[in-house]
C-alpha cells in the first residue's frame, strides 16, 4: 500500500477502539502499546510503503542516499522500478538502516524506490488508509500485550490467545494485500551482461 502523503492521521484516533477492548489503561501506556503494536505490524506485514525517492541516472555511481520521510523507519524490505518495471531484489541492496541503496550494475536510467516503513519511537501520525483498513488489528496487538500483565487492573491472561489470533489474522491479510499490490505484470527485470536493465 503506497499511502496518499498528505493524507495521514495520529495514531491516538485509535485509542476509543483500543478502550472498546480494554479498559482502565492509562492513557501514556495505551498510547506505548498502539505505537508498539504498530510498528510490529507494520514491520511483519510490509504494508506501508512508499515511493521515497527518484534515483537519476548515474552511469558512474553505484551507492546513493535515501531520505525516508519524517517519523518513519525502514522496515526491511524495497522494490524497485525503472522504465516501469519492477526490478529483480537480486540487482540492488539497501543498508540495514534504510538510509542507502546499492545497485550492483551501472544505473543507466532514471530508478523509483519504495520502501517498506514503520512508525519511529517518535511517530505522531501514520497512513489514512493503514487506520482505516487495519487500525483493528493493530488495537488487537495492543490489547494482547495490554492482557498480558497479570499485576495490571487490565490483566486478563486468559483474553491473550484471542487477541493474539485476531492479531495475526490482520497481517496474514495485510501481507496478501500487499502481494496483490506488488503483483508485477510481467516478470523482474534482471541486467544484462551489457550492465543494463531491460
Amino acid at each position: 500500500m503506497i499511502p496518499d502523503q498528505d493524507k495521514h492521521q495520529p495514531l491516538d484516533t485509535l485509542l476509543d477502539t483500543l478502550y472498546g477492548e480494554v479498559s482502565e489503561v492509562p492513557s501514556f501506556i495505551a498510547k506505548r502499546r498502539l505505537l508498539a503494536a504498530c510498528k510490529d505490524f507494520c514491520q511483519q506485514s510490509h504494508y506501508w510503503r512508499e515511493a521515497v525517492q527518484t534515483i537519476p541516472a548515474n552511469p558512474d555511481r553505484d551507492v546513493f542516499p535515501i531520505m525516508l520521510p519524517t517519523g518513519a523507519i525502514y522496515a526491511g524490505k524495497a522494490h524497485c522500478y525503472q522504465r516501469n518495471k519492477k526490478l529483480s531484489d537480486a540487482v540492488f541492496s539497501m543498508s540495514a538502516s534504510g538510509e542507502s541503496i546499492e545497485f550492483y550494475e551501472s544505473v543507466d536510467s532514471p530508478i523509483t524506490v519504495v520502501v517498506s516503513l514503520m512508525p519511529s519511537d517518535t511517530a505522531v501520525k501514520v497512513p489514512q488508509m493503514l487506520i482505516e483498513k487495519y487500525g483493528d488489528s493493530i488495537c488487537y496487538g495492543a490489547a494482547k500485550s495490554l492482557v498480558a500483565m497479570p499485576k495490571a487492573p487490565w490483566g486478563n491472561p486468559n483474553m491473550i490467545r484471542y487477541y493474539e489470533s485476531l492479531y495475526k489474522e490482520g497481517v496474514s491479510k495485510a501481507l496478501r494485500d500487499g502481494l496483490e499490490d506488488y503483483m508485477p505484470n510481467r516478470s523482474p527485470s534482471h541486467l544484462n551482461r551489457r550492465q543494463t536493465f531491460y
